[in-house]
């Protein structure tokens, strides 16, 4: 019997991939997503849940219980917030002993648009009255934004900012991993904290609509990078632990078995403090042939993916996961006093 999938847009880097990989193993398209043993239900959990991850406003929501040494401080504004927010921040922050300080040299701003990806409408700000002028303006970008405590003293990699970016599959079957391998993005510029190039300060590989001079590294060329990876396995712990105390049955088992990939984003500080920046829901993966990682870091990744994951659910057999590197085990996901630990 033929195993048949189905994908409403096989455009969509996750779907190209799979469905790519499962028609070399003679799986076969269908127009009909209910006969097929993998299709689009597959590759979603709940939507709220996950959206409390990809939106950067509820993500510093999220964390801010366990906001130190996990999520740089975050401030969430909006229009209807702005004032008080903006008031907090210059008590908080530059009022001292009842006097005004519209500068610190410890204290830079990143802020973000919290439903926007690939860099766009990012501002760094170095002073309260810039900070305070570009909310108040007209002119803005309008929404919910984080106004963020930018890390100014970060890691360098020859003298660049760079970040990491691993990918997670978050399962309501099997519990939650992190694939083991994954990739820097670069800097093609040295950094200064006070330089007005963004590409200085962000290191997406798009960055509004353009590629930046971004250099990309594979994790292991990157000295330590094992005590890296506990580090980031600790935070991923903590935030989809505070997770499932907000949605305990975010993970439950369900009559289909489905799952997401995540894309994470980290980075390190001088003192080698690891800090989550964001969580991207679908991130866009590269679909093109002759990608420079595709050997070494993609090509083993969807293997794995179809192996561990779509085959053994579309066969409902049991999979192995030596590959991955686990995050949260499936009693962890489950409702219960594990998440609470």
């Amino acid at each position: 019997m033929s195993r048949l999938f189905h994908f409403n847009n096989l455009a969509i880097a996750t779907q190209h991939h799979i469905a790519k990989r499962l028609t070399a193993l003679n799986w076969q398209f269908t127009a009909y997503p209910e006969r097929a043993q993998f299709n689009d239900k597959s590759l979603a959990l709940k939507l709220k849940p996950t959206e409390q991850l990809e939106f950067k406003h509820t993500l510093a929501a999220l964390c801010d219980p366990i906001r130190p040494m996990v999520h740089p401080l975050t401030y969430a504004i909006n229009e209807e917030n702005r004032d008080q927010v903006l008031a907090t921040i210059f008590l908080n922050h530059y009022c001292r002993q009842g006097e005004y300080q519209t500068t610190r040299a410890d204290w830079v701003w990143i802020v973000k648009p919290s439903l926007i990806n690939n860099g766009n409408d990012i501002f760094v700000f170095h002073d309260f009255d810039s900070l305070r002028a570009f909310f108040m303006s007209s002119e803005r970008l309008g929404g919910p934004h984080i106004i963020q405590r930018y890390i100014h003293q970060p890691d360098l990699w020859e003298n660049r900012k760079y970040t990491f970016r691993m990918s997670m599959i978050v399962t309501n079957f099997a519990g939650v991993f992190l694939y083991p391998d994954g990739y820097l993005n670069c800097s093609g510029y040295d950094y200064d904290v006070n330089s007005s190039n963004k590409e200085v300060h962000v290191t997406n590989y798009f960055l509004e609509g353009k590629i930046p001079k971004v250099t990309q590294y594979f994790t292991d060329e990157y000295e330590g990078f094992d005590k890296v990876l506990n580090k980031i396995t600790i935070i991923c712990q903590k935030v989809i632990k505070r997770l499932l105390r907000q949605y305990p049955f975010y993970l439950w088992p369900a009559t289909n078995k489905a799952f997401e990939i995540i894309g994470v984003d980290f980075m390190l500080d001088q003192q080698q403090n690891c800090w989550l920046l964001e969580f991207n829901q679908g991130p866009d993966f590269p679909i093109e042939t002759d990608h420079a990682l595709n050997e070494a870091l993609w090509d083993p990744f969807w293997q794995a993916v179809v192996s561990d994951f779509v085959l053994p659910m579309g066969k409902n057999s049991k999979a192995n996961y030596a590959k991955w590197h686990p995050v949260l085990s499936r009693a962890q996901t489950l409702p219960g006093i594990a998440h609470f630990t």
